[in-house]
């Protein structure tokens, strides 16, 4: 079975970054969250001088709605359910690195984040129980 392609899929992030980047900067007080979509690898080495690693993956939604400092680390979840009832959120990223928050000088904006399956040998291997 080959691996599942998921540019152009809709994905959840989570995170208690920075609401803005700049001196005046704050935190939110309840969790953010936002919808993203993931860019194709194709797309995501558009964005770079230098190629992305295979275990690193881009998704970006609107200025405004990306992840900021602060937020290093958060979820990267894949919503799983019916459209109309309750979901499951598989954790498919990490963030990592991206474009400074709130960047304006595009419509759009993107991050990347490390894919957690090309760890999962080394989480397993590493969970104490």
């Amino acid at each position: 079975m080959g691996k599942k392609m998921f540019g152009g899929t809709d994905m959840l992030i989570a995170g208690w970054g920075q609401l803005e980047s700049g001196i005046r900067s704050r935190f939110p007080e309840v969790l953010q969250d936002n919808i993203v979509q993931v860019l194709s690898v194709y797309g995501c080495s558009r964005k770079f001088s230098t190629r992305l690693q295979s275990s690193q993956v881009c998704a970006g939604g609107n200025a405004g709605h990306d992840v900021c400092a602060g937020d290093s680390g958060g979820p990267l979840m894949l919503p799983v359910g019916p459209e109309d009832g309750p979901k499951k959120h598989y954790l498919y990223g990490l963030v990592s690195f991206g474009m400074p928050c709130n960047h304006q000088s595009s419509a759009y904006v993107f991050g990347v984040y490390t894919k957690v399956s090309s760890f999962l040998t080394w989480i397993l291997d590493n969970i104490e129980e």
